[in-house]
């Protein structure tokens, strides 16, 4: 009984090194990626703001405002999302680190519910977020600014 005890706490201080381990892994750029931004479309349009965070290694985001005038549910949203609303919802998922850039996840339009795939790189205080079909050349980037 004693032993396994032993084994079980073992166990839980490797689990917890390791992930401690991977996040500081992660270059200062890829962390700088990590904090609350305000949706700036093409053209300078205002649009809602995201919180990013880090989990196990990937890049999420939620909505924690939507833009003004804007739609307040998600109609075109798929599976559980849809008709949720835009607040709370989930628009960055699951980015994977490449070198300085997050990528291999994708980005959900909260207005249209249309998901794409995504490449998402910071710099300074400026969010580079490229929503794509596809290949990477053929999609838009847009230019989010930190809140702060």
């Amino acid at each position: 009984m004693k032993a396994m005890k032993s084994c079980a706490s073992i166990a839980i201080l490797l689990m917890i090194c390791t992930a401690s381990t991977f996040a500081q892994d992660l270059s200062p750029a890829l962390q700088n990626a990590v904090g609350k931004w305000q949706c700036i479309q093409n053209g300078g349009k205002v649009g809602g703001a995201v919180e990013t965070w880090i989990h196990e290694g990937k890049l999420y985001g939620k909505m924690i405002k939507g833009r003004d005038g804007g739609p307040v549910n998600c109609a075109g949203c798929g599976g559980d999302q849809k008709g949720k609303p835009i607040v709370g919802l989930i628009v960055i998922n699951a980015l994977s680190p490449n070198g300085d850039t997050w990528e291999s996840g994708t980005i959900t339009d909260p207005e249209t519910g249309k998901v794409y795939k995504s490449k998402i790189k910071a710099n300074g205080d400026d969010l580079l977020v490229r929503g794509f079909i596809g290949f990477s050349m053929i999609g838009r980037t847009e230019t989010w600014k930190r809140i702060k």
